[in-house]
């Protein structure tokens, strides 16, 4: 079950359609806060809208008022985005799309990339995405992953961990054989796409691949 869950970082929603992580069906669809005001946009019907309402003006409130909500006290432990994805893994998902999770403020930013560790704690497939570019989160237990985007395409890895052993690159413009990377090393930042996936390794440790896509 693919769950959206719209946050009130950037995004580009012109692109809805041409990034591969936000077309389909998905079920539930969540706003956290802010998140309602991408959902207007996008003309999309959400089937919550959680937070403690903060980054939602009172006339966007209005306009969704017709779903359900679900107020959350101003001062609590949790962001927005935390709740959202509590109610995503409430609801069953098997795989998230965190829309929205990039731009803005970079504590949100980063602490919305620490999501994609919780969820894969839980099973559950995941990506950041703000419709520029995507970030997805490589273990060993998803590992090899594929990058499949146009060719051309600018895409980074990054290691989470102080060090990812082991890692990987094929089918890209500059490859990687079994090289261990130190969190800081930046020789895998800017490697591009061809004309058939890549795919990414990591024998232990975790990684960030980040996807920068190209429009035609």
């Amino acid at each position: 079950m693919r769950c959206l869950i719209l946050l009130a970082g950037d995004l580009n929603t012109a692109a809805w359609q041409s990034i591969p992580e936000l077309t389909g069906d998905f079920r539930p669809i969540i706003c956290a806060d802010g998140g309602g005001l991408h959902a207007l946009r996008l003309c999309v019907t959400p089937d919550i809208v959680l937070g403690d309402f903060d980054s939602l003006p009172a006339a966007e409130l209005h306009l969704l008022q017709a779903v359900r909500m679900h107020k959350f006290p101003t001062l609590k432990d949790e962001t927005d985005a935390e709740l959202a994805v509590a109610e995503a893994l409430r609801s069953g998902a098997t795989e998230v799309v965190l829309a929205g999770a990039l731009g803005g403020r970079l504590d949100h930013t980063l602490a919305n990339l620490g999501l994609l560790r919780v969820l894969r704690r839980h099973g559950v497939k995941a990506v950041a995405t703000d419709g520029n570019q995507s970030v997805w989160l490589v273990t060993p237990h998803n590992s090899p992953f594929v990058v499949n985007a146009q060719p051309g395409a600018l895409f980074s890895v990054l290691p989470l961990s102080t060090q990812a052993d082991d890692v990987s690159i094929t089918g890209a413009r500059w490859e990687l054989t079994h090289s261990d990377l130190e969190q800081g090393a930046t020789r895998t930042v800017s490697n591009q796409l061809l004309d058939t996936p890549a795919m990414i390794s990591v024998g232990q440790g975790e990684l960030l691949v980040l996807v920068n896509y190209v429009y035609k």
